[in-house]
């Protein structure tokens, strides 16, 4: 019998400590980030000296030094980042629940827009040009102006 309370207290402590590492909290001014500590990556791009490898939960990897080391960062959404395009030394990102994204600073900082859409549709891909940037969802195709202006939508 003391050898059954000597392993529940033991399993007790290993839980515990388990969980104790489950998130990454990162503190910052304005309170507490939770960081993925498992990211589903589904594609990377590269714009200056930077790489960016994004996934789901919002999060994504970058490196300044090309490769060497890696920061993860969020970007606060905590839903599948699809994919990332650079055009011109602009990134720009969908997130798969209606966000589009953009960085003029290679990746460092971002801009969110958030795009209507219907509960059931997802932003799927994105695609830039010099006067327009065209996202592809479940349901049908929609032209942006760089500003983030709806200009133009095709359904299917």
């Amino acid at each position: 019998m003391n050898y059954l309370f000597k392993f529940k207290m033991y399993t007790l402590t290993i839980l515990s400590l388990t969980m104790a590492f489950v998130f990454s909290v990162t503190v910052n001014a304005q309170g507490f980030d939770l960081m993925p500590m498992n990211i589903h990556f589904f594609g990377s791009v590269t714009s200056g000296e930077n790489i960016i490898a994004y996934g789901n939960n919002g999060a994504y990897l970058m490196t300044t030094d090309r490769g060497e080391t890696w920061k993860q960062h969020s970007l606060n959404e905590y839903s599948e980042i699809r994919k990332m395009v650079n055009y011109n030394d602009t990134l720009w990102g969908i997130i798969k629940s209606g966000f589009i994204l953009r960085s003029l600073d290679n990746g460092i900082s971002w801009n969110k827009y958030q795009f209507a859409i219907d509960s059931s549709d997802r932003l799927i891909n994105i695609v830039a040009s010099d006067r327009s940037i065209y996202v592809r969802s479940l349901n049908g195709i929609y032209q942006f102006n760089k500003n983030f202006e709806l200009m133009n939508s095709f359904a299917d």
